[in-house]
């Protein structure tokens, strides 16, 4: 009974540090990604299709995002759901939220229990995950949903392949058996299927029956379950195909991730640099933003090498850890090393450069996985007697001090996104040298009836970046705003010059060329908008 009580009271502890501090976000409005893949996606606001949902980008194949290779059709599913239910009602969507970010933390908790960790250290760990301000950008844009999906599959997937691995005792180790493997499939399709992250379970399986204990190789107790999650994997691949046509994105815009300009050692350097940043943003999250793109890093760039190194000294940590943990008998700190390397390892960019830079959402797994490195330092190995440690008791108030210290990080950061200037503005602070978030901040300022702030954003976007054909597109129509009809028209032509097909671009100097009465332009112009799909006809 002693025991029972202690874990409730450990699970209210963690369920309230993931839901009291973004309890009083539930009002907030649909911004930024979620305008595009909830608000304006014809999936998710559209008749309820299963076979749509099935077959296409998750953002609804529109022409402005198909560089997007999103294909999550539970997470879409689950969106599309909630909108039949309650249309656009914010409250039911960010409520389903936050209840997923609890059941993560949850099964944080869950984890670290069952590979020994006392309940106090568990605890501890679990509501420092749960209060980890990077999480807010996962909870707080609906579309987000995604990460915790996929965390809730993949965390539950570790469990149940760590409670049948020598990471636990064999008093209490489970052995695989045919429902216990068709349970790891079956979790393995429902991540896979909430975000492509949910490819990485096999190698966290094998990691899990390899890696441990020491010196054992037990290629036939690992084979069938990487056998029955690697099975799915592939079948999600081949489905993934046949849906989109193609397996990842066909090119990945610079601005989205500058590696993609650089190759051999400097792509490397660049992967470390991030590497580098994710890991200070998990170790002290007060610079956060909604865009890491071009500029906001200077990766690549003068700076590199030195973050680089911080980066490469991240990766020596973790091996060492992992060896470490592994000779001195501290199964979860070798999970949570595993967990940490597995989960960064799709975003890394070391093998090839993914679709965005960095993103706060990226380290939901990642700061699951130092959770548990953190339980498991907390807690006493197995098998050795209680005694008192000054060292121990100094760790466990350094971790509650820094549990706390993300107490007002996180409050501040959800109150960020009560409106999209207060988020825009916010991530500037942080991240003045993103090109996007100063035009996003323009393009609220301009609705807003303020076009003096909003043109020196706009400027100052094109100062980092010429190339920022949205930027142009926005000035265009921020100076046919207010009477500058010759200037609007080069900027729109500048932006097309960029990036021929960008509808909005067309749409704009459309109707600027019927307004100013060109009339054999306008037609030209028109015809070429109507081509791309953009209904101009009764303009």
């Amino acid at each position: 009974m002693h025991r029972l009580g202690g874990w409730w009271a450990a699970l209210g502890l963690v369920v309230a540090a993931a839901v009291l501090p973004c309890a009083g976000t539930l009002h907030h409005p649909f911004l930024h990604d979620d305008q595009w893949a909830v608000v304006n996606n014809p999936v998710v606001t559209g008749d309820l299709d299963l076979a749509r949902i099935a077959t296409t980008n998750a953002w609804g194949n529109e022409p402005e995002h198909l560089h997007i290779p999103n294909y999550r059709p539970l997470s879409v599913l689950t969106l599309a759901l909630t909108h039949a239910a309650a249309g656009l009602d914010p409250v039911p969507y960010r409520v389903t939220n936050l209840v997923l970010h609890a059941l993560v933390a949850v099964l944080v908790l869950a984890v670290l229990l069952r590979l020994g960790a006392r309940p106090l250290p568990a605890t501890l760990a679990a509501s420092w995950f749960a209060l980890h301000p990077v999480h807010v950008e996962a909870v707080l844009f609906v579309v987000n949903r995604e990460e915790m999906l996929c965390a809730v599959f993949w965390l539950a997937a570790v469990l149940l392949a760590a409670g049948r691995s020598a990471l636990v005792a064999a008093p209490t180790r489970k052995a695989w058996t045919p429902a216990s493997l068709a349970a790891l499939a079956g979790l393995t399709a429902l991540a896979v299927l909430s975000k492509e992250g949910g490819v990485t379970i096999p190698f966290a399986v094998a990691g899990i029956g390899l890696l441990w204990p020491p010196g054992s190789r037990q290629v036939g107790r690992v084979l069938p379950p990487v056998l029955a999650s690697g099975s799915v994997v592939a079948a999600y691949l081949a489905l993934r195909v046949a849906a989109l046509g193609h397996l990842g994105a066909g090119a990945v815009p610079w601005q989205d991730n500058p590696l993609v300009l650089v190759s051999g050692f400097e792509r490397i350097a660049g992967a470390l640099a991030v590497a580098w940043e994710a890991f200070r943003l998990l170790v002290a999250p007060v610079d956060s933003s909604v865009d890491y793109g071009y500029d906001a890093l200077g990766i690549p760039g003068p700076g590199t090498g030195i973050r680089a190194a911080g980066g490469a000294l991240v990766v020596v940590l973790l091996v060492l850890g992992a060896v470490w943990a592994s000779r001195r008998g501290r199964p979860l700190v070798g999970l949570g090393v595993v967990a940490v390397a597995v989960a960064w390892a799709p975003v890394s960019h070391l093998a090839f450069p993914s679709s965005i830079l960095l993103a706060d959402r990226l380290l939901l797994l990642p700061s699951a996985g130092m959770a548990m490195v953190l339980g498991g330092l907390l807690s006493r190995p197995p098998g050795r007697p209680p005694r008192g440690s000054r060292l121990q008791a100094a760790s466990t108030a350094l971790v509650l001090a820094w549990s706390l210290a993300f107490v007002p990080l996180v409050v501040e950061r959800a109150g960020d996104f009560r409106d999209a200037e207060t988020l825009f503005a916010s991530s500037l602070r942080n991240r003045p040298g993103s090109t996007r978030l100063h035009d996003d901040l323009a393009l609220v300022l301009l609705h807003d009836g303020r076009p003096v702030e909003a043109e020196a954003h706009l400027r100052r976007a094109l100062a980092i970046d010429p190339t920022n054909a949205e930027a142009h597109n926005n000035l265009g129509l921020l100076l046919a705003g207010i009477g500058r009809p010759g200037s609007a028209a080069e900027e729109f032509r500048r932006a097309l010059s960029i990036r021929p097909n960008l509808r909005s671009a067309w749409h704009n100097l459309c109707l600027l060329m019927v307004r100013l009465g060109r009339s054999e332009q306008a037609a030209s112009v028109c015809a070429r908008a109507r081509a791309l799909g953009v209904p101009v006809e009764d303009d």
